[in-house]
């Protein structure tokens, strides 16, 4: 049984669904950009950079013989970044991949279509005129709801706080994917609940958390502070206003530094660092580290902050559950957490502090917490996100 066809310019988890549908014998095809194959674009850029997006999870496992790269949009994006010294047009090679993908489907007798938002458009639209169902994947956290958190955080901080570049035209697109596609699958609650108040039926919506690397699950937990010693607080990730920091800042400005230490792991955005003065020294700020080392980063912690404004899933909550760290995240983060508690009030210092504090106070609390998270974030695995996709797909070739 063959029938199913996927596309994205990008990696986030299209060779997951595509390795879903070869298990269910519905695999036709896979577009991608690259893919680390024999005589392949990938194998040939592989032997000179070293890039994981090459070797994304699971794609070793797809059959090569069912997937077709179409790299020159996605290498005219990055040339015209590194040679010309020019923003990258991510609207206009999205969409020359996506007409790439359009202008082959009508050969390939499938029976369902599977895309990922910014890069779908017209190959929705040619599986419409085939008469063919076509499923939206929606990794993406929704612009608006990140735009709404950034102006109220705007007015507490008194600071600029710039939202990432939405392109209208991106955005003009994705509202158009939704709308034609005729199912959207969503990795979080927070998408599934925020598209329904936009007017999405929840029926046209599944929601399909993503998984924790098994990389983390190997990983021994890591050793508790002592009640004499401070609590350790991480927060992983780049710094920025809509990742929260400013709020976690604050948080931590009464706290005594005897009693809980804080450390940026990613480094700290150039406006949160101004906006932050002094009250920034107190904390260790270290650089981006690979992936590789972060598993030592976590247990080198007692507890992960995730106080973003919007989030779609966010890995590094699995990640350090997965490593034994409990998790405090606002209920604008869409991924999983073992416990509704761990979840505080979005842009609310005062409650990320008093969670901060609870944990300081009561180690034998934290350390069941971390048990508890690490056994939670194991069971995401991709073998389970895989099934759900497998049970969507299903759906539709039935």
């Amino acid at each position: 049984m063959k029938g199913i066809v996927l596309a994205y310019i990008g990696v986030h988890q299209i060779f997951q669904l595509a390795l879903a549908a070869q298990e269910l014998g519905a695999l036709q095809r896979l577009f991608c950009s690259f893919h680390d194959a024999p005589d392949s674009w990938g194998r040939w850029i592989s032997t000179w950079t070293a890039a994981a997006a090459l070797r994304p999870m699971g794609a070793e496992c797809l059959d090569a013989e069912r997937v077709t790269e179409l790299p020159l949009a996605l290498l005219a994006r990055r040339l015209r970044q590194a040679l010309l010294r020019k923003p990258s047009d991510y609207h206009g090679s999205n969409a020359w991949f996506d007409r790439g993908v359009a202008a082959r489907l009508p050969a390939l007798g499938l029976r369902l279509f599977v895309g990922t938002e910014t890069c779908a458009l017209e190959s929705i639209r040619a599986a419409r005129r085939a008469g063919v169902p076509a499923l939206l994947d929606c990794p993406g956290i929704p612009s608006g709801l990140l735009a709404e958190e950034l102006a109220h955080a705007e007015e507490d901080l008194k600071m600029p706080c710039q939202a990432p570049s939405f392109s209208g035209r991106a955005e003009d697109c994705k509202a158009e994917e939704r709308q034609l596609a005729d199912h959207l699958l969503v990795c979080s609650n927070l998408q599934r609940d925020w598209y329904a108040r936009q007017g999405i039926p929840e029926e046209k919506m599944s929601v399909n958390p993503l998984w924790v690397d098994p990389a983390f699950t190997t990983v021994e937990r890591a050793i508790r502070s002592s009640r004499q010693e401070p609590l350790r607080v991480l927060f992983a990730g780049h710094a920025t206003a809509a990742k929260g920091a400013p709020y976690l800042i604050q948080a931590m400005q009464n706290l005594d530094p005897a009693k809980v230490t804080l450390t940026f792991c990613g480094g700290v955005e150039a406006g949160v660092r101004q906006w932050a003065g002094g009250r920034l020294d107190r904390h260790r700020v270290i650089s981006w580290v690979p992936r590789a080392q972060l598993a030592g980063i976590y247990q080198q912690h007692d507890v992960l902050v995730f106080p973003s404004l919007g989030d779609a899933f966010g890995f590094v909550a699995l990640e350090a559950m997965a490593c034994g760290l409990p998790v405090i995240a606002t209920t604008n983060v869409g991924a999983p957490v073992a416990s509704d508690s761990w979840r505080v009030p979005v842009r609310d210092a005062t409650a990320l502090a008093a969670r901060l504090v609870s944990y300081a106070d009561d180690r034998d609390k934290l350390d069941a917490d971390g048990m508890m998270a690490q056994e939670f974030a194991r069971a995401f695995t991709t073998a389970q996100f895989r099934a759900r996709a497998r049970d969507v797909f299903q759906r539709f070739l039935s």
